[in-house]
């Protein structure tokens, strides 16, 4: 681990919605378990997270607190679904990295059709999240 990451980790409290850190994730999932424990992984690997239980909800929190740096999105959740989310989202512009978490036996093949630019099934191991999540953000910088 490198010793920027490892300050940011000690500097992180368990849970916590971190916003100074460089990199930020918003996490969609409505299983409120899930959606804790993505946050925390991602905060204890130095990122900062904002949490959304739906689509609308996520809309909502990008609107309230601007353009995240990636997103991990689930696919099926009440009301408005990760594919309607991801939908409303690329047409209002939203250019974030999706990262798609789905315990769907054809979770990879709806992560296609939405464009994401990664996936991650369900259930996940802490080096499989923050890969993913290192993966497209690593990505994206490059293609800037």
């Amino acid at each position: 681990m490198d010793p920027e990451r490892a300050r940011r980790r000690r500097r992180c409290p368990k849970g916590a919605q971190v916003s100074d850190v460089s990199r930020h994730i918003l996490v969609v999932e409505d299983d409120e378990v899930l959606r804790h424990v993505a946050a925390e992984i991602l905060v204890l690997d130095g990122y900062g997270v904002t949490l959304a239980h739906d689509g609308a909800c996520a809309l909502r929190q990008i609107a309230r607190h601007g353009e995240p740096d990636a997103i991990l999105l689930d696919l099926q959740m009440p009301r408005m679904d990760g594919p309607a989310f991801a939908r409303v989202y690329r047409e209002q512009g939203g250019t974030a990295p999706i990262v798609v978490c789905s315990g769907a036996a054809d979770g990879r093949q709806q992560a296609a059709r939405l464009g994401a630019a990664g996936v991650v099934g369900k259930p996940y191991s802490v080096s499989e999240l923050t890969a993913a999540i290192d993966q497209v953000l690593a990505a994206a910088k490059v293609a800037a």
